[in-house]
């Protein structure tokens, strides 16, 4: 029997779902922080999201923790019963009754599978160091040699490895018997073993994680240390020594973003056909530790535009309804305890491109005046040439500072921030959009009082201080 991921097409790009992982990693500030979500409801309601945008691959936390990523395994689980389309995936250490621990909190679901965090890694091995050292001190050979210490310190990691091989093992038994669809492995910290000796063992654990039952397998850059570049060699590395890569066993983009690489790193890998997963988290700029992870809304809006500008070049992305974007990340930011951050790209409430500017805004509003004249006069003309192609230049001019995200589900945007550099034609604007009732000579006081507020509250108006304005 095929596993899931060998069901996927396999010239498109899937994307794997982390919101529920890494995503609930993240610091929440306060002005974001979400009071009285209904986790039940909005957990159905990103489960019907999910599914509409085509998403086939999620992880749903770390069931083995108990508490709320139990619950959240469990109901999950109960959603996707009959969901053939759809493989869930608990986080896992590499021990053998945490992965069945595991398998048996997804066991409701139809298709399900573990994610095995493993990692040799140097910067991993501190707690193997310290035990070395520590027996060094209480023992008659506090004059071990470096040497000895090292052949040491390598023993401990390959009694390690050997473990690691064994949690894998008993995962590619469990879907060998179809009791699970999906061994998915983490070489965590892997980007750090990219050099001499370290990517030997590297190449070495993936060779034996193959064999053991892995379908796939992520090198993810944990820290966000890596340029494109280096990611591009490192693969390409690791695809030379291990031919079964992109092959029999699939490798995911895991990307950080504490540098700002996020996106860049994933779109390397992915048009560069070193992964065929993506994987990063739904919310609003890519929740997760410290910075976050790759934001799969700005994934998504990129590998659509590559494919757009460059047909037949780069792998698409496999989706159903981009409609259910927007819904998605209000589910995601509810089952997070957040608001969509208002600068979020995409999905944020910034994202049309909202400005503060006053020339921006006398710009847009002329352009937005001028698109409705034209629907206007089209609508009482509607086969007259001259005026089609009038609307065709306002529509070009009324976009011209802005976003449209429809095709997303966005909800409408506001464009206009009224502030310290806003106008008269902005604060209209703004009335305007946001459907407030207003004179010539309410516009003038309003502007007046504008200038005040924002002096004295140094940010943009709310939209309940335009209304009482």
């Amino acid at each position: 029997m095929k596993s899931f991921v060998e069901r996927l097409v396999t010239e498109k790009i899937h994307i794997h779902d982390e919101t529920l992982r890494d995503g609930r990693q993240v610091i929440i500030p306060p002005e974001e922080a979400l009071q009285g979500a209904k986790k039940l409801e909005a957990l159905e309601r990103y489960y019907s999201c999910l599914s509409r945008l085509g998403v086939c691959l999620v992880d749903v936390g770390v069931p083995i923790a108990g508490g709320y990523d139990h619950w959240l395994a469990q109901r999950f689980s109960e959603l996707c019963t009959n969901d053939r389309n759809m493989c869930l995936n608990g986080f896992t250490t590499a021990n053998l009754t945490a992965i069945d621990k595991t398998v048996e909190a997804l066991s409701g679901a139809n298709q399900m599978g573990v994610s095995i965090l493993t990692s040799s890694s140097s910067a991993h091995m501190g707690k193997f160091r310290q035990k070395l050292e520590e027996k060094a001190l209480r023992g008659n050979n506090q004059n071990i040699t470096d040497g000895e210490f090292k052949a040491e310190l390598n023993k401990m990691r390959d009694m390690t490895e050997k473990d690691f091989e064994k949690a894998v093992e008993h995962a590619g038994d469990l879907l060998r018997a179809g009791v699970i669809n999906r061994v998915h492995v983490y070489l965590e910290d892997a980007t750090r073993m990219d050099k001499g000796e370290e990517l030997k063992r590297l190449i070495n654990s993936a060779h034996k994680y193959k064999e053991a039952g892995a379908t796939d397998i992520s090198f993810p850059d944990t820290m966000g240390l890596f340029l494109p570049e280096q990611q591009l060699d490192f693969h390409a590395a690791l695809y030379e020594a291990c031919p079964f890569l992109g092959k029999e066993t699939k490798t995911t983009a895991h990307t950080h973003n504490d540098f700002g690489r996020g996106l860049d790193n994933a779109l390397a890998l992915l048009n560069n056909r070193y992964a065929q997963i993506v994987e990063g988290t739904f919310g609003g700029n890519g929740p997760g530790e410290g910075v976050g992870n790759a934001d799969l809304n700005t994934v998504i809006y990129n590998l659509l535009q590559y494919a757009e500008a460059y047909p037949g070049k780069f792998p698409e992305l496999a989706y159903k309804d981009l409609s259910a974007l927007y819904e998605v990340n209000v589910a995601a930011a509810e089952l997070l305890g957040r608001k969509i951050p208002d600068n979020a790209p995409v999905v944020g409430k910034y994202a049309a491109r909202f400005s503060k500017a006053g020339i921006h805004q006398a710009l847009t509003y002329k352009a937005e005046n001028n698109l409705e004249e034209a629907e206007r006069l089209l609508k009482e003309d509607p086969d007259n040439k001259l005026l089609q192609a009038k609307l065709e230049k306002a529509k070009e001019e009324a976009g011209a500072y802005t976003h449209d995200l429809s095709k997303f589900g966005s909800r409408k945007f506001y464009k206009y921030g009224i502030a310290d550099m806003s106008g008269r034609k902005g604060l209209e604007g703004a009335y305007k959009e946001r459907g407030i009732a207003y004179s010539p000579e309410t516009l003038s006081e309003g502007l007046e009082t504008v200038k005040k507020v924002v002096d004295i509250q140094k940010h943009v108006l709310t939209d309940g201080q335009l209304h009482c304005l």
